[in-house]
């Protein structure tokens, strides 16, 4: 053991040993900041309700059955054709429905019965009582899909050109 080494009251062993942690301190604290980081990231997107919204991803297709017995005259009444809610309206004889995705980023709207619109909690986009965007960054309507009516039941399914309201 050298001079210093005894005044010092370390040993060169303990010298090498915090020179190696110092070394890994640095990669630590930067492992640390990511993380936080990302942890930070994940709660925001989950307090703002932000991870239901993305980029729809394109689904097989799907079929809702609907009784009409269901189907109050006039109502809109949500369903789900798959993963996907959409909502239908018996007017008389005929059946109408369309997705609830927003088609700004694919969060599902809300019917506000009180203002006639419906709204998207993502990004602030409204629809009038049509599906028609009205305000907001919905590039277009909802998705209209095709139904077809036998029997006393509404079948639903994606229209094959993918019409708008």
């Amino acid at each position: 053991m050298s001079d210093d080494a005894r005044l010092s009251g370390t040993s060169p062993i303990d010298s090498q040993s915090d020179r190696s942690l110092e070394q890994v301190r640095f990669p630590r604290r930067t492992l640390l900041r990511v993380l936080g980081g990302a942890a930070g990231v994940a709660a925001v997107t989950q307090l703002t309700g932000l991870s239901g919204c993305g980029p729809k991803v394109p689904e097989p297709p799907a079929v809702a059955e609907v009784p009409l017995s269901s189907l109050p005259e006039g109502e809109k009444v949500r369903a789900m054709m798959g993963v996907t809610p959409i909502e239908v309206t018996r007017t008389g004889d005929e059946v109408t429905a369309h997705s609830l995705w927003c088609t700004h980023l694919g969060c599902e709207v809300k019917w506000n019965a009180e203002k006639r619109k419906y709204f998207c909690p993502c990004h602030e986009g409204v629809y009038n009582a049509k599906g028609i965007p009205i305000g907001g960054p919905p590039p277009r309507s909802l998705d209209k899909l095709q139904v077809t009516v036998a029997d006393g039941v509404a079948t639903i399914t994606t229209a094959d050109s993918g019409q708008q309201v």
